[in-house]
């Protein structure tokens, strides 16, 4: 028996995700999104994907942006995490 994660608080664990996600589909293929918008929105997915696939994972995020380049990991069931906890990290480095 887990914890089922729905959207809503899957995006209360990311405030950052939270306004481009919420959006209606039909509102965000209308609407310019920055590529940090579109980013967060898909990272949203993929961890809501996790938890439909893991359910009660824990998960940790880590976006890494230095200007010029950048690199995200996603990584489930990582050390001592407790279960359901999802750790959201955004590093802006200097370039």
């Amino acid at each position: 028996m887990g914890i089922n994660v729905s959207r809503r608080s899957l995006l209360r664990a990311i405030p950052v995700a939270s306004a481009a996600a919420a959006l209606p589909t039909m509102a965000i293929a209308k609407a310019k999104l920055t590529p940090d918008e579109r980013i967060d929105a898909a990272l949203v997915e993929i961890m809501i994907a996790l938890r439909e696939r893991y359910p009660n994972c824990p998960i940790r995020a880590d976006d890494m942006d230095n200007l010029d380049q950048g690199c995200i990991t996603i990584i489930t069931h990582c050390g001592k995490d407790e279960p359901g906890t999802v750790n959201f990290r955004r590093r802006r480095l200097p370039a």
